[in-house]
């Protein structure tokens, strides 16, 4: 049995001891110019010593993100372009042959597989697309028919730093 590790937040963290309750950091569509200076060394450190796992989901304020030193340095994409418009849908995306041997997805029920289940979901509205993954980074699902230099729009991205995982993801609620 683990320990009561319930805790209650009154504000956004804006220290590592806040965050070091939590075993998972999202991050949504935020703007780390207006963070506490402490808050991105605690997220770096959070992540690479301590093996915390961060999620970014993609947003208007994704490459403001992406301009921090320690945050940029965790990203598995390469995100390029402050205040870019997102990619316009509807967009039909895969699971991609990384996406199916990774363990961020969930085992495919009997006789499915899991590209069959992601081939039945609804095109996203729109994507905020990394320019290209980090060189370590699997991309675990892509838009095929939309390509860029370095290949398919990348959707959703993970791979590990330190001790940590980090994905950047497309928000789900865009899916049309």
């Amino acid at each position: 049995r683990e320990p009561d590790r319930s805790g209650k937040l009154g504000c956004f963290p804006r220290s590592k001891a806040e965050l070091a309750w939590f075993d998972i950091i999202i991050l949504g569509d935020v703007q780390p110019r207006r963070w506490p200076g402490a808050l991105a060394p605690a997220i770096h450190d959070l992540v690479v010593e301590e093996g915390k796992s961060l999620i970014v989901i993609a947003g208007p304020n994704v490459a403001q993100l992406a301009a921090q030193p320690l945050t940029e340095r965790l990203l598995p994409a390469q995100i390029t372009g402050d205040g870019d418009p997102p990619v316009p849908g509807p967009i039909d995306f895969r699971l991609t042959a990384g996406g199916a041997a990774s363990a961020f997805f969930f085992r495919a029920p009997d006789g499915q597989s899991s590209t069959s289940i992601f081939r039945d979901l609804p095109a996203m509205e729109h994507i905020y697309a990394p320019q290209r993954k980090q060189p370590a980074a699997t991309i675990l699902l892509d838009a095929p028919d939309l390509t860029n230099q370095y290949g398919p729009l990348i959707v959703l991205a993970e791979h590990t730093v330190g001790r940590g995982r980090v994905t950047v993801e497309q928000a789900p609620i865009s899916w049309l």
